[in-house]
Parts: C-alpha cells; structure tokens; sequence
C-alpha cells in the first residue's frame, strides 16, 4: 500500500523548503545573535526558530495545501492498481448513452464532460457502466470492457502527527479526507471497439460526450 500522510508530503516538497526555509532560518538565527540579551534570552530564541522554521511552517503548509498531495495519491493508488493488471471481459449488445454528469468513476472527478455511460450484456446480464469517451481498438469482431479492481476496502491509515494535522485541516472546514478512502470494486471501465467499427463508434461517443 502507498504512503501518505506529512513525512512523505515534506520529503516530496523538500527542495522547496530547502530554497526557502533554511535561508530565513540563518537570517533569523543571525538577528538572534545580533540581539543584546542574555544568552538565556538567545538560546530560547534560537530553539524557538529552529520550532517555527522546520515544524510550525511545514506543519501549517500540510494543513492548507496538502489538497493537491491527495489528488496526487488517488492518482498514484490508480497507477498502483493498474500496475497489477487490467481485466477484460468480451461484451455484446453495446448501447452508449449521454452521462449527463450524473457519475462520475470511482478513481477522479476530473473532465466529468468527457465521460458517457455504456448499457451492454455479458453471459445473459444487463449491466450499465460509465466509461471515457476515447475507445480502444482490439483484434476481431466482439466488443470487450476492460476495469481494474480493487479486491478489497482501503482505508487511509495515518501516523500520529499526519492525523493530528489532519485532524486540524477538518476542523477548519475542509472536507476532502474522503478521497482518501477507497472502496473494493471495479474502476476506470474502458470501451475496446473491433477495428472495423472504431471510428464510427468514437465519433459517437465523442459526440455523446459534449
């Protein structure tokens, strides 16, 4: 299972706090030392800094910014389903329909315009399904769907300091840790059209799409 939570978003990010923290951090410790006052006075200043600089900031940052992280970690849960391998059913009776907007799949809200639904039959059973509107060209003359799976529930489990940031980030009113959770079932149906049907049924569901 992929990792997430704050230690990851730090280290995916730390060139940029390196470019920007370490620098005001010596800045900052430099006006300390310049400071006539005890060195008490300065050692709690310095411990002080280091906290903000390294832990406050970074901290707060997760809690305001960590929205595109989660995107990002759906998008790499999907690339580490796939990467076990896609399913591919051979299928009969293709219908496609407008989606309207109305699902979306499972794995990304994202371009919902570019999503139709497919009504088709598979061994006797009706089935309804939403899938991308660019088809993908297979060999001979049946239609096949092909999913990736999910074989069971996958619950986000966070490490004490990521669920208390968290835990913050919700309290401010963000709703989105949701995203993290994922259910078992089948994602990202795809439509595979025999060769000889491919454009007509692209342009349709192009078409359907808008």
């Amino acid at each position: 299972m992929l990792k997430f939570g704050y230690s990851e978003w730090v280290m995916e990010h730390i060139v940029v706090f390196g470019i920007t923290i370490l620098p005001l951090t010596f800045y900052f410790l430099y006006k300390i030392l310049l400071l006539k006052e005890s060195r008490m006075f300065k050692a709690v200043g310095i411990v002080g800094v280091f906290l903000t600089m390294f832990i406050v900031v970074p901290s707060m940052l997760f809690v305001f910014l960590v929205e595109g992280h989660i995107q990002d970690y759906r998008e790499d849960f999907k690339a580490y389903v796939e990467s076990t391998g896609r399913y591919t059913l051979k299928i009969e009776d293709v219908r496609i329909t407008n989606n309207e907007g109305n699902h979306i799949p499972k794995f990304s809200a994202k371009d919902e315009h570019e999503y139709v639904t497919i009504e088709y039959t598979q061994k006797g059973k009706r089935y309804k399904e939403v899938v991308k509107s660019e088809p993908y060209k297979v060999d001979g003359d049946e239609y096949k769907v092909s999913f990736v799976y999910v074989d069971q529930d996958y619950l986000i489990e966070y490490g004490k300091y990521s669920k208390f940031l968290m835990g913050i980030r919700k309290a401010l009113g963000y709703k989105d840790d949701y995203k993290l959770n994922f259910e078992k079932g089948a994602y990202d149906f795809s439509l595979g059209v025999p060769d000889d049907e491919y454009e007509k049924v692209k342009s349709e569901m192009s078409r359907k799409a808008k």
